[in-house]
Formats: C-alpha cells, structure tokens, sequence
C-alpha cells in the first residue's frame, strides 16, 4: 500500500446514513478507452432505498476539490460554503477551530468534534484508558474514529491515550494494530502518521505526537483506524484523552498561580484539579487526588533564555491533613516527548560530579508541608524543552493527595530572589514573609543565632 491505506469502496448505512460526498482518485490500473463503473447493490428489499446525485467521472479537478468541493465538467471546482478558490480552501483562515479535545466522559460523543465514529461506544469496558470513560471499538465491521477539520497551521500536535487489549480486553493479533492517519483535503486521501502496535499498548499509554510540516494546514482532520479484526468482541481497543492543538509560539515563560490556570501553558494534565483542598501559597492549588491511570501535568514547549529558573511549591500530604502517597513525585524534562531525564540527577560522595545534589524525585517526608523548590539552568538557550510532574506507580488512591502551586519557568529573578521569595517574572520578586527588599536580601524579622536540639527534645 506504500503507507496509503485505504477503506474498501462498498458502503453501509452507519457510514452514509445522510447525505456525504465520496472522491476517488482512480489508479492508471482503471484508466482506458473502455472503463465502465457500477454502483449496485447485492441484495435487497422493497423497504430499502438508496440514493446517488452529483456523479462525476473525468479529468482530476485542482486538488480534487480539497474534498470541499463538487467537481463540475471542464474541472473546475464548485465549493461548499465557506470555501473559495478553484481548490475550494477555506475562505478566512479561522474557519475550523485551532484546538479540538474529548475525554469522553459526557454521554454521548462530541458532534463537534468527530465526522464520523464506526464500531465504537462510550465505555469503560477496556479498563481506565485516561480517565473516566473511553471510545471502546468491539464491534464486527468497521472500527474507526476521524475528527472534523481542525486548523493546526504552524507548530502543532496531536494527544492522545490508548490501550489495545488492555484492562482484560481480548487479545489483538499481528496486523490487527490501529492506525493513525491525516488528511488535509476533507478524507479524500489519508496520510498516515504512525502504526500503533498491539504489542506496545496492552497497558495504556499517553503519546504526544508532533504534527510534520505537510499535515499544518488550516483545515486537517485525523483518524484512528483498526483495519483488521478477527469480529465482534475481538482484538478491542479504546481511546481517550485527544487533544489535537498548536503550541504557543515563542513562549519563554510560564507564570502559573492556577488562579485561574493558564491552560495554553499546558498540554497534558491528568489525575488533578484546580482546588482549595491543599490550601498553599497562593491558593488556589493544582491538587491531585482523583482515581485515574496517570497523575500528571506537562507543560507545553518552553525556550530556555540564557541562566533561567524553574521554581514551583509542592506538598505531598498536604500538611498531614489527608494521606499521601508512597510514590515518588518526579520531575523530569524531554526535548521529544518520548524521553524522559530528571529534571536534577542525584551528585553523591564518592562519585566524580560536583555539587552533591538530590535527584528531582521526592517523598512525603521531604514535603509533608508546603515548600519551594528552584533550580538554575545554564547560561545557554535551551529550546523546545518539555517539563513534567508525575507520580511514579499506578492505581492511585482518591485518599493520597498530593499538591503544586506557584510554578515560574523563565528568566533568573535578581539573586534568585536570595532564596526567600517567589520570582513573578520581569525581574520581580515576591518575598517570604520576614524578608522584603527587591531581592529578598533584607531580613525584617529577628532571626535566631543558634539552634540546638537532640533526641530526648
């Protein structure tokens, strides 16, 4: 197929259930003098009717129409509304939405989001996938899922969570893994992204995909699609979680107080919610405490300017108030989504690195209560970085809740603000209280000069 999987043309009523438009490219294999074409349908009966209109065979119209547009005798192209030009693009460049997402959790899928859905229902049959429900895919003829077009010019991705076979779902076989295609002139012709194998996804996993140069246009749709299965209630696969969005372009800070959150700043965040549950520096806080397959949250891609900062507060427990977890919460970074570095690797006596440090991965007794963490990156520009909080291990617990808060990535406050502040950016600091000045150097409260303690105290 040279990567340009195609659907059989024989259609059924869930597909064409109203009125849709089919464009095929035909092959110099049906080109000559004599070609003849037949639409028939094998068996029937007098209760049911089909209907054709608008036939046309003949020389290729400009781009086939982009799939939004009838072509008409001498090939030109008459467009759907909304579209112009002799290809029949959008007229105005923000006809399509630049960001589409579902979780589907609600009880009935999203017409705004999905052209067409076959052989899957809202589910949880295949186990937690994301969270919540899943688009669950188990049934005997078609199994696909394609979105409406969504505008990704410029730097764009596409998310998504999927697991085949999982959470006790039967088995796939080879050849039956799901596809991911594009198409960028309306589903006449598909492009595929990437084979998502079987093999890989028998326990769920997130993949953030960026989109390649020829797939950013102002109106691109996509599709999972299983082209092989063994019938109904086989090799059964589900999907949650899509997002298909552009990255901001040029960003080089993130200023987050999640009061209210800055949703372009992230692409991925699972397992949490906005809450005053934690209380915290500036609450509100982001809180994880839900029962989900992930507890995570990912930042969109960040340039590095020369000496800059990563700061956050975090309380594993919050305070003692609630159970915390037993997992590690560790925080990692990623120029391509697909590896993952701590975001500090531990420097230990005896090991030729310097200075000693902690790894950036962290334990409740570390922060039963709130604390700030900081790191400083070299003076270098470090571009499209990715940075990440997750909790390491599974099945977590509505009752161990964790909490971040006050997040800045982006330029070095002056003196890092001594260490006894928050930087707000543009060279600002909010000082701890005790201490004030434009970096926090100057102590306003009485400090101690000595401390003692031992066991027994």
């Amino acid at each position: 197929c040279h990567d340009r999987y195609v659907l059989k043309s024989s259609y059924d009523s869930p597909t064409f259930g109203t009125w849709g438009r089919v464009t095929i490219p035909l092959s110099s294999a049906v080109r000559s003098p004599y070609s003849a074409f037949q639409w028939s349908q094998p068996s029937f009966t007098t209760a049911t009717s089909w209907a054709i209109s608008d036939i046309y065979i003949g020389s290729e119209c400009p781009g086939m129409c982009s799939g939004h547009g009838v072509c008409r005798t001498g090939g030109t192209c008459d467009c759907d509304r909304g579209f112009s030009g002799p290809k029949c693009v959008p007229s105005t460049a923000n006809l399509f939405p630049q960001r589409v997402e579902d979780d589907f959790d609600g009880s009935q899928l999203s017409g705004s989001t999905w052209s067409i859905v076959l052989g899957g229902t809202l589910s949880t049959a295949c186990g937690t996938i994301g969270s919540g429900k899943s688009l669950y895919f188990n049934t005997a003829g078609t199994r696909l899922a394609a979105t409406k077009d969504v505008n990704v010019s410029g730097s764009s991705y596409i998310q998504f969570s999927i697991g085949i076979s999982s959470g006790g779902c039967e088995t796939a076989d080879a050849n039956e893994d799901v596809l991911l295609q594009y198409s960028t002139d309306g589903g006449t012709t598909w492009t595929l992204l990437q084979v998502i194998r079987y093999s890989s996804y028998r326990t769920p996993a997130t993949l953030t995909i960026d989109l390649p140069s020829k797939a950013e246009t102002n109106a691109t749709r996509f599709r999972w699609w299983q082209t092989q299965h063994s019938g109904y209630n086989f090799d059964n696969w589900a999907l949650d979680d899509v997002v298909v969005a552009a990255y901001p372009k040029n960003l080089t800070e993130v200023v987050e107080d999640f009061n209210p959150m800055k949703n372009d700043s992230w692409v991925f965040v699972r397992g949490g919610s906005v809450s005053s549950a934690c209380g915290g520096p500036t609450a509100p806080s982001f809180v994880f405490n839900e029962a989900s397959a992930q507890r995570i949250i990912k930042s969109t891609r960040i340039t590095f300017k020369p000496n800059s900062t990563l700061q956050f507060a975090m309380s594993i427990g919050c305070g003692g108030v609630n159970d915390y977890p037993t997992d590690l919460i560790a925080v990692e970074y990623s120029f391509d989504d697909q590896t993952w570095t701590p975001m500090q690797s531990a420097c230990q006596l005896g090991q030729s690195c310097s200075p000693y440090r902690f790894q950036s991965s962290y334990r409740h007794d570390e922060f039963p209560y709130w604390r700030r963490v900081t790191y400083f990156f070299p003076a270098g520009n470090i571009a499209a970085i990715l940075v990440r909080w997750r909790q390491t291990g599974s099945g977590f617990s509505t009752s161990k809740i964790w909490a971040i808060d006050d997040i800045y990535i982006g330029s070095t406050c002056p003196m890092g603000c001594h260490g006894h502040g928050q930087c707000l950016g543009a060279g600002r600091c909010r000082c701890d209280p005790g201490y004030s000045g434009p970096t926090c150097s100057v102590v306003t409260d009485s400090l101690r000069t000595s401390l003692r303690g031992d066991r027994k105290s």
